[in-house]
Order: C-alpha cells, then structure tokens, then sequence
C-alpha cells in the first residue's frame, strides 16, 4: 500500500552523510526528518534486495516549495531515483535566508534505503 512502509524495510535519510557534501543548508534539519516519513520503498527494489544512497539535489525557493529535483548519485532501473525525488517533492523546507529574506537555495539531500537484516 502506497504510504506505509513494511516492518522489514529501513529507508531513511542519513543525515551523518551531509558532512561529504557541499550542501547550502535551506532551514534546518527538520524538514529532513519530515522527508524521511514522505519515502514509500519501491516494492519491486524491496523484492530484488536493492539497497543503497540516493543523493537528491533540489531548488528550495523563497517560500520553502521544492520546485525542482535532479538526481546527482543515483540507482538507475529500480525506483529509488523516483521514490527520493517524490519524498523530497512532497517536503515543506524552511526557507533560507540571506540578509534577513527568505531566498531559494539549491541543496542536496542523500537518501539511504536499506532493507532490515
């Protein structure tokens, strides 16, 4: 079911994994939890055994809409590109500021999906 996700799958974003990456933060950390709750594991990468890291740059503007998403690491022909960009889409960021306005800032996000043992 689109949404939930089974007992038996860990996807989230591992946010350890920010310190490798040139990132411009656009609020806090916050947002990055809230994506974790927003990523359905695609079922078909479930069955294959698929794991891995994801790395999502997207375009957070002045009003902390994501408008736009681009795969800079991805798993090609197994959903986890899409199902990163969908949960990363769907999240309400807050805004970054720059001289005290709120201004849209390109950032990158590495979603982990792991399948538990």
């Amino acid at each position: 079911m689109r949404g939930e996700i089974p007992p038996h799958v860990v996807p989230e974003v591992d946010l350890e994994r920010f310190n490798q990456f040139d990132i411009v933060f656009a609020g806090d950390l916050h947002a990055h939890e809230n994506t974790q709750r927003n990523i359905v594991y695609p079922e078909i990468a479930q069955e294959a055994g698929i794991e891995g890291t994801v790395v999502i740059q997207a375009f957070v503007d002045k009003k902390g809409k994501v408008t736009d998403t681009v795969v800079l690491k991805g798993i090609p022909n197994t959903g986890l590109d899409e199902a990163a960009m969908t949960a990363i889409e769907k999240t309400k960021f807050k805004p970054a500021k720059q001289r005290d306005r709120a201004v849209g800032v390109w950032i990158s996000i590495p979603v982990n999906f792991r399948l538990k043992g």
